[in-house]
């Protein structure tokens, strides 16, 4: 079943290395096996030895080169090429012995396999083939080189347990560096999941509050105007204003992009232009200033404009406003000021939603923003918005 699941990339990357890690035992191995090859040749047909070495070396050689440059899919392939071709160097090799028996030492050398064939067989299709042929190819090879090599025969089963259990340590360090890689991919997708749910959730609570904001800036201000005012040029132009802004509520900044300094600067610019047109405005954009998130961008645009509307309508008829736009290389900061009558922001009622709503709840939406007013009674209001990069 493993075989037929698509690995993520790091349980991917782990199968190469390991896959190239065996190869590499293969080329190790091939150049200290020949020899006990070559010397175990004449105990077995002339057609047995050329083919085991072929079987049981050409598809490690050739896992090593998909190693490098080869799919997932063919990496595995010629992993499990490579651990049959072990297996049908074993089957054949008791059909091909025609002795006589020695008992002259070291064993054949198919007996020194098995670690390194399991290792492919993992790699290929995984721990459960993995279990199974461990046991089934070291007591082949031991009873093949037993068969051949009668040297303590009395020791058959505590070498095939010990060709077992040795074995199982590198079998059991691939078994669970795959498995690790495995995990680390689920938790990654677990981890993808959550953050873009997070930030889905993220973005409907800001539409949320821009849409409060919105109610509570132009259509509330614009009824409470319409009640107090009648029809009146100045009452249908906020009207008119209201309408082009529930157009533009998700047009005016791009929240999936990047705005630059100079186009934040002229976006503050308009938006107070429409409220207060003798503000006195300063800009200072770093030559190499960041750019900040749409939706951090259009947050700030907001708080700003709510900021200049509240103190045109609470701060006296002839306060003076000035607005201080700083845009560095990693951070943003907003200053709205005036010297009006000012007020104790503590004693504001909850249900004023100029200061909640349209720019504290406004800023929490967006990561890095952050708000601020410093007001009292007779000495004018200050508000302080900023955004930075979060770490």
């Amino acid at each position: 079943m493993s075989a037929t699941i698509t690995p993520g990339p790091a349980e991917s990357r782990i199968r190469r290395v390991f896959v190239q890690f065996i190869a590499a035992g293969y080329v190790i191995y091939l150049a200290l096996s020949v020899p006990n090859a070559l010397g175990y040749a004449s105990r077995f047909a002339e057609w047995w030895t050329p083919l085991a070495l072929v079987v049981v070396f050409l598809p490690g050689l050739w896992l090593g080169v998909e190693g490098f440059r080869g799919t997932q899919r063919r990496m595995r392939w010629c992993a499990n090429i490579a651990a049959g071709g072990y297996l049908i160097a074993l089957a054949t090799g008791f059909i091909a012995w025609v002795g006589p028996q020695t008992s002259t030492p070291p064993p054949v050398w198919l007996a020194a396999f098995p670690a390194l064939c399991t290792m492919a067989a993992v790699a290929g299709s995984g721990y459960r083939v993995g279990l199974v042929y461990l046991p089934v190819s070291a007591l082949a090879a031991q009873t093949l080189s037993y068969l051949v090599n009668s040297n303590n025969n009395d020791l058959f089963w505590t070498d095939v347990a010990f060709a077992t259990s040795f074995s199982s340590l590198f079998v059991a360090a691939t078994v669970m560096a795959m498995r690790t890689g495995r995990l680390l991919d689920e938790t990654r997708a677990t981890s993808e999941a959550a953050a873009a749910g997070a930030a889905a959730a993220r973005a409907r609570a800001s539409e949320r509050q821009r849409l409060d904001a919105l109610v509570h800036d132009h259509i509330m201000a614009t009824l409470l105007a319409v009640n107090r005012q009648g029809s009146t040029p100045t009452v249908r132009r906020s009207a008119d204003k209201a309408l082009q802004d529930l157009g533009d509520l998700s047009t005016d900044f791009d929240i999936d992009g990047t705005v630059d300094a100079s186009y934040l600067a002229a976006s503050v610019r308009s938006a107070i232009g429409d409220l207060d047109g003798d503000a006195n405005v300063e800009f200072d954009l770093a030559p190499i200033a960041v750019r900040l998130p749409g939706e951090a961008a259009r947050v700030l645009v907001d708080a700003t404009a709510e900021a200049v509307r509240n103190s045109v309508r609470h701060a006296g008829g002839s306060a003076k406003r000035s607005i201080s736009l700083v845009v560095d290389t990693d951070r943003v900061g907003i200053r709205v000021t005036d010297n009006g009558c000012g007020f104790d922001p503590r004693a504001v009622p909850p249900h004023r939603l100029g200061i909640q709503v349209s720019i504290h709840n406004r800023t929490r939406t967006v990561p890095g923003a952050t708000s601020a007013i410093d007001s009292a009674p007779g000495r004018g209001t200050t508000v302080t918005l900023g955004w930075g990069r979060t770490t």
